[in-house]
């Protein structure tokens, strides 16, 4: 990989390029722009992911558009931006690292990509204002904590793709009214910590029997 760079249309952003994967890789962002459109080509390669904690902690930054060739977000990408209220995903985007937006207490909406197959570990955690995610499907994983925190979600759709969901991806979320999963509804169970253990037994028969 070459030395990083600066991307001369946004201050403070920089780049290198990955040969490996034939594309740019965006490492860091020093600027203090509130809105950011990460470009979709430089120096005449696609911007095709970021590096760890990209965007970590950068509290000026309140929306991102992501590129439409962008194929992954690096663990730690936007964790802990606490003004951070809007990201918009490209429709090519396959993974998404780990605690990715962790600490976002701000962001309210997401629309999960639909080459999603994974919400990783933390992803979400303690997005304390999150009250809508749209999960496409597809979707197979749901890791531990992916949604640790998020105490003003009510509701969710799991789709039919799901095949695994750990017991703790949903702890704290005490406002969960509303987990529907292939035409049942369950709900968050204060004493545990989760939602209904009958929603992960459901799972778990689908998976063993379809």
């Amino acid at each position: 990989m070459e030395e990083e760079k600066e991307y001369k249309g946004i201050k403070g952003l920089m780049y290198k390029v990955s040969e490996e994967n034939n594309g740019i890789i965006i490492t860091s962002y020093d600027g203090t722009s509130p809105e950011i459109q990460v470009p979709e080509i430089i120096d005449e390669l696609p911007v095709i992911g970021t590096g760890f904690a990209t965007f970590c902690e950068k509290n000026s930054l309140e929306s991102v558009i992501l590129p439409k060739n962008m194929k992954f977000l690096a663990p730690w990408a936007f964790i802990d931006c606490k003004g951070l209220t809007s990201v918009t995903f490209g429709k090519n985007l396959e993974s998404i690292g780990y605690a990715s937006f962790a600490q976002c207490i701000k962001i309210e909406s997401v629309v999960i990509p639909k080459k999603i197959t994974t919400i990783d570990m933390e992803m979400f955690m303690n997005c304390s204002s999150l009250s809508s995610i749209s999960i496409p499907d597809g979707v197979t994983t749901i890791i531990k904590s992916a949604f640790d925190g998020c105490t003003a979600l009510t509701s969710i759709d799991i789709p039919d793709s799901i095949q695994w969901i750990d017991e703790m991806a949903f702890t704290g979320c005490k406002a969960l009214t509303n987990v529907s999963y292939r035409g049942e509804k369950y709900s968050y169970n204060a004493a545990t910590d989760t939602v209904q253990e009958e929603f992960f037994f459901a799972i778990k028969w689908y998976n063993a029997h379809l």
